[in-house]
């Protein structure tokens, strides 16, 4: 299985939720292919056969035409052929598999340990700055969900050390402190940016009272994951579902 898997029990089931990247180890299965799908319904199709293949379950696969904005939908409002307009989805049913895309930006993993609801972000800078993660926090109350019941898994995306941008994308940043945005070196237009910590901060800047964990898992370089910035056109299929 991929190095980021979880399988977590909680009051009404047992929350699965990972993300697969180049290569499934206990599965044999790859993901590096000389081609990949070209628009959001192919992707869906890809996506819907490798994550049944890893997980070798009988669920129904959703996933979005992705757009680097702060739109979450609910799986019953949605079609399920992926063309979708939106970064984030939301399920209280069980066996619904939530899936976004993801290369260098953040996959953000949600769930309640109390009532049944899961929800998946596609949190790039644009998608951190837009506030998405907010966005779901603030509308926790249209389920009756208390934020102390849930918990929010930061997977993995591109580190700090490795994610250089300019002053256009860094001054976005620069309130949030120097663990999220720093100078490169003597560079007079080069930035470092830890989106994952951005994120961290900002739910910190909210208030609530909820449990975000973030390993740092690198993307970049590696031979478990895809990254965009290494030159790579494949897509780490980040899910999440819970089974009752």
């Amino acid at each position: 299985m991929s190095p980021f898997f979880r399988k977590i029990e909680t009051s009404y089931g047992k929350v699965i939720f990972g993300t697969l990247g180049k290569y499934d180890e206990k599965k044999k299965l790859s993901l590096e292919e000389t081609t990949y799908p070209s628009n959001a319904i192919d992707w869906h199709n890809y996506a819907n056969k490798k994550i049944k293949e890893v997980l070798s379950k009988d669920i129904q696969v959703y996933s979005l035409n992705q757009e680097h904005g702060k739109k979450i939908w609910k799986t019953e409002d949605i079609d399920t052929n992926g063309d979708n307009l939106g970064d984030g989805l939301i399920s209280k049913t069980d066996n619904e598999c939530l899936v976004i895309r993801t290369a260098d930006c953040v996959p953000v993993f949600f769930f309640s340990t109390r009532t049944p609801f899961v929800a998946v972000l596609h949190s790039g800078w644009k998608g951190t700055f837009l506030g998405i993660t907010e966005s779901l926090l603030s509308s926790l109350s249209e389920y009756d969900i208390d934020p102390k019941d849930c918990k929010i898994i930061i997977g993995p995306y591109i580190q700090k050390e490795n994610y250089e941008i300019k002053w256009d994308v860094a001054q976005k940043f620069m309130d949030l402190g120097e663990k999220v945005i720093e100078r490169r070196g003597e560079a007079e237009d080069s930035f470092l940016l830890d989106t994952g910590a951005a994120i961290e901060e900002r739910i910190k800047r909210m208030g609530l009272e909820i449990e975000v964990q973030n390993e740092n898992w690198e993307v970049f370089g590696t031979k478990d994951f895809f990254s965009h910035r290494a030159k790579e056109v494949g897509r780490n299929l980040n899910f999440i579902l819970w089974e009752s």
